[in-house]
């Protein structure tokens, strides 16, 4: 009985984090109520008061929930990678592939993070972001030692990549080809961190 409601107030919070990523999609995050959300869904304000305690807390699990997706279906491919740049390839065509898979959700993510609202997440404070940025310094780091990229310092190279990344899917976001995009920003990042003469 106990496993039963828990699955019903997991698929419940779940419904209700993809009613929010409506909700903000189509009106806006400084639109984006509980009340409205609650509406979104039928429901009461108070059911969703029961499961979240905030407005900012919704729109955490937003961001976590989009987050798991892109977790779920990029890693995979670069944990297999059998090097670094393989690794750093597999995150870029697999992040612009992601995008294109999942546009609302990573159109609400970054409006979110754009927002000037006090319940929506700053990504530099975000555990989700910080983890990815430590994941991108460490590939980084190991071409390096591998003698595939160059001196560089990597802090500052991987957040190029995020910020190329953030390029990618505003075009995107565009309708522009997610392969076409894929290809020119892998080719655009590795070009700049390839070492001059790689050790093989």
């Amino acid at each position: 009985m106990v496993a039963a409601t828990s699955m019903i107030a997991r698929v419940r919070r779940q419904q209700m984090i993809e009613a929010a990523v409506e909700v903000i999609d189509q009106i806006g995050v400084s639109q984006a109520s509980l009340v409205r959300i609650a509406r979104q869904m039928g429901v009461s304000r108070k059911l969703i008061t029961y499961h979240f305690d905030s407005r900012a807390a919704l729109f955490a699990a937003v961001v976590e929930h989009v987050y798991d997706l892109g977790r779920s279906e990029v890693q995979p491919e670069a944990n297999a990678a059998r090097s670094p740049e393989a690794m750093l390839t597999a995150f870029i065509r697999g992040s612009i592939a992601f995008y294109a898979r999942h546009v609302r959700e990573m159109r609400v993510l970054s409006a979110l993070y754009a927002a000037d609202d006090p319940d929506a997440p700053n990504r530099d404070e975000s555990d989700h972001h910080r983890e990815e940025m430590t994941a991108v310094d460490a590939i980084l780091a190991d071409g390096q030692k591998a003698g595939l990229f160059r001196t560089f310092d990597v802090g500052l190279a991987a957040d190029l990549v995020r910020v190329t990344l953030d390029l990618g899917l505003r075009r995107i976001i565009a309708g522009d080809p997610p392969a076409a995009v894929a290809e020119e920003l892998d080719r655009f990042v590795l070009a700049g961190l390839r070492a001059e003469h790689p050790r093989i």
